[in-house]
């Protein structure tokens, strides 16, 4: 996978993957390529990095709702950049089956970063499954811990979600099931607040 090149596409390109299968190989070689790309941009700019991808769990990463999910993350993202005015210098997207991705290199302080990113995942109603890690301009990175956020809570009991997966405290239908109803929730949740906005304009405007 390495040298692997980085495409760009539209938005309506993500349906030729539409519910296919990954094999642990393809998640293992997607996470070596991204490595490698995270290398060479730190190497390129000598910036803090930030890399963003979806905490889908199960084989299928790639569905409309997923690929949803991931622009809002990344618009988030990129507006928590902006309110803090730290500019992106460098920003690629990378399409797979394994999921999309999206590595920044910011011109800014990498704790700074980090506790943006953090608030993010927490605050945002999807932000359990954004995955947002932060590499200062050294490589090394930047855990929750180290700003004061404890680990990552289980999907289904709110618990460390590192220790469920350790002593598999749930099934995966039921993880996978509860990121698909978590997916599904916050999107019906917009389509009412677009309808509701579409309404009153409809009536300020009779």
């Amino acid at each position: 996978m390495k040298g692997e090149a980085w495409r760009f596409f539209r938005f309506d390109d993500a349906s030729a993957w539409t519910a296919a299968q990954c094999s642990l190989d393809e998640i293992l070689a997607a996470r070596e390529a991204r490595a490698e790309r995270q290398k060479a941009m730190l190497a390129q700019y000598r910036r803090p990095l930030i890399s963003f991808t979806l905490n889908m769990p199960g084989q299928v990463k790639r569905f409309p709702l997923a690929d949803a999910a991931f622009a809002e993350g990344l618009a988030h993202i990129e507006r928590g950049l902006e309110r803090l005015a730290l500019p992106v210098v460098a920003r690629e997207i990378a399409e797979r089956k394994t999921g999309r991705e999206a590595l920044l290199a910011v011109d800014g302080a990498a704790r700074a970063i980090k506790e943006r990113m953090a608030a993010i995942e927490e605050g945002h109603p999807l932000g359990r499954l954004f995955d947002i890690d932060v590499l200062d301009a050294d490589g090394g990175h930047l855990g929750r811990e180290a700003i004061g956020y404890g680990p990552r809570a289980c999907l289904i009991c709110g618990r460390p979600g590192k220790d469920c997966a350790r002593s598999h405290a749930h099934t995966l239908e039921a993880v996978v099931w509860r990121a698909l109803d978590m997916l599904a929730r916050h999107a019906s949740e917009r389509e009412a607040e677009r309808l509701a906005e579409i309404a009153l304009r409809c009536l300020l405007y009779e």
